[in-house]
């Protein structure tokens, strides 16, 4: 839910900057998103998609790529992965449709939010487009229809998570100070303990969270921020926390299906053993992370110059063409 109020908050609240500015075009849009998404995504598909063939074939003593309903070794995986490594599965990966005609990929559970952030990033412009325009005419344009599809194709639940995710977007543009920083980071807190509890249900905890999630971000970005003392590492981690997302859940699994056949899961010395190999596995994910990222997210603005090269070319050609015609 954090995840959805800061995506709504930096994509959306720079949609609406820019539709507000009349700068908003969208190849420049579509290009900057598909350029960010794809390179960490194919990467991800398919590196995490070799290391659970080969946990799946070689080290599955413990069964964690084979389980099947609630006996999961691992909470998350409830379902037998081995299942889910088809071509089938990966492209409807590839197209963003996991969760809506089809599973994800593998072990990678959390690729389940990412279709959803993938059709709010086109939901959400062609909604802010339509609020804009003055005239019937506009208004029934394809723009209109384009969003009316997108809502009809998408799950119920994809609307309900859209409403955290605009709680981002709500952030970004409030301009009114939102003071006592402090107090709503504590709120944020206890609403993600709650998260564990269950009070209330789960789309109130939800709630919860996206809304005070969304208050933390108003009082920082209108004057009254946390000292910004490690902004320098902040920055230097984000560089590469798109990859962390996609990338570490089958870097995980897979460590710990090694550790589970070599015995050493059961031999580490109980709960404080396991802790410290919970501290190595956690260095392994981001490390593993961090060097997808280098062939991969780091190479976003070279993907994006040559995705626009090629729309230019392309134009070119195709206005050549009709010149002939």
């Amino acid at each position: 839910m954090v995840f959805f109020v800061l995506s709504g908050f930096l994509v959306g609240g720079g949609v609406v900057q820019k539709i507000q500015d009349g700068t908003f075009v969208w190849k420049d849009y579509l290009v900057n998103r598909f350029s960010r998404l794809y390179p960490v995504l194919i990467a991800a598909l398919v590196v995490g998609g070799c290391l659970d063939y080969v946990g799946c074939h070689y080290f599955n003593s413990a069964g964690l790529y084979t389980i099947r309903g609630t006996d999961g070794v691992i909470g998350v995986i409830n379902y037998n992965a081995s299942q889910r490594l088809g071509p089938k599965t990966f492209l409807v990966n590839l197209f963003m449709l996991q969760g809506i005609h089809g599973a994800t990929f593998g072990t990678n559970g959390p690729l389940w939010s990412l279709s959803m952030e993938f059709w709010y990033y086109l939901m959400f412009p062609v909604a802010a487009l339509c609020l804009r325009t003055r005239t019937w005419k506009r208004l029934f344009c394809y723009n209109s229809l384009f969003l009316v599809g997108i809502v009809a194709f998408l799950p119920l639940e994809y609307d309900a998570y859209f409403v955290i995710w605009l709680m981002g977007v709500a952030a970004a543009a409030i301009r009114v100070p939102v003071r006592r920083a402090l107090l709503w980071a504590a709120m944020l807190l206890a609403a993600l303990a709650n998260s564990r509890a269950w009070i209330g249900g789960e789309a109130l905890s939800n709630a919860l969270i996206g809304l005070s999630c969304a208050l933390v971000i108003c009082a920082v970005k209108n004057g009254d921020g946390f000292p910004s003392v490690l902004a320098g590492i902040h920055e230097r981690l984000s560089a590469f926390s798109y990859s962390v997302y996609l990338f570490h859940f089958p870097v995980l699994v897979f460590c710990l299906s090694v550790l589970n056949q070599s015995s050493l899961w059961n031999s580490s010395g109980g709960r404080s053993g396991r802790f410290g190999l919970f501290v190595v596995l956690m260095m392994l994910c981001v490390t593993a992370s961090y060097v997808l990222s280098l062939f991969t997210e780091a190479k976003t603005p070279e993907v994006r110059s040559t995705l626009f090269s090629c729309l230019s070319i392309g134009r070119d050609r195709f206005r050549r063409l009709l010149k002939l015609a």
